[in-house]
């Protein structure tokens, strides 16, 4: 449909052609949605916004039934702080006894370097091993003075903990400045707490103190 859309809008240019490969629902199969592990994987589509199940298989990494999570910290727009960053967190990967698998998204002000970390989920050393690793880039992020922006739910809390600011503050009760304002937004606009308690290592008050239960002891799945 999308496709069809794009040819028609076309049409009102003059001259102007437009080519692609067009995927729809099989109608023979009664589907209603297209199914995207049907759609052939060709690298160059997915800098083109076409969707396909393809590079899912590199899940499969560590075991054939696989499962990763991703340690995704903010990086300044700076080539020597990326390549800093990137021989550092190579060397904790090398350490856990994993490959080291990143993927660099440059931005105008700022780097996203995300790190892969596969795991066989049917070997619970390997995602104890898999989690350990994460603990210990989050760390090792701490000590570069940079910061994950999208952690997995298991670690939400220990990626809260780095931010520590203000903790020693009089009257703070060891609670970080940055908490402490997160806090008082959530009890103002969700003073029952019960819109996802615990995102991002913000709990409502009834909860608070408490924590995620088990913080960073395992990896669900």
């Amino acid at each position: 449909m999308n496709f069809r859309r794009c040819e028609e809008a076309f049409k009102a240019i003059p001259g102007a052609k437009i080519r692609g490969n067009a995927y729809y629902p099989d109608e023979s199969k009664g589907e209603k949605y297209l199914d995207a592990a049907r759609i052939p994987y060709e690298d160059a589509w997915l800098q083109n916004g076409v969707p396909t199940m393809g590079p899912i298989v590199s899940i499969q990494y560590r075991g054939l039934d696989g499962g990763h999570i991703s340690f995704s910290p903010i990086v300044p727009a700076d080539g020597k702080a990326a390549e800093d960053w990137y021989i550092e967190a190579k060397k904790v990967c090398t350490e856990s006894g994993f490959d080291f698998m990143a993927g660099i998204h440059v931005y105008a002000r700022h780097v996203a370097h995300l790190i892969m970390i596969y795991f066989d989920r049917t070997d619970q050393e390997d995602k104890t091993a898999a989690n350990a690793l994460f603990v210990a880039l989050v760390k090792k992020a701490r000590e570069c003075g940079y910061g994950e922006y999208r952690a997995h739910i298991d670690h939400m809390d220990l990626v809260a903990d780095q931010y520590d600011f203000g903790a020693n503050d009089e009257g703070a009760n060891g609670v970080p400045a940055l908490m402490r304002m997160n806090q008082k937004i959530k009890d103002a606009l969700d003073p029952n707490g019960i819109l996802s308690p615990g995102k991002q290592g913000i709990w409502p008050a009834r909860f608070r103190g408490e924590g995620a239960k088990g913080r960073g002891s395992e990896i669900r799945g």
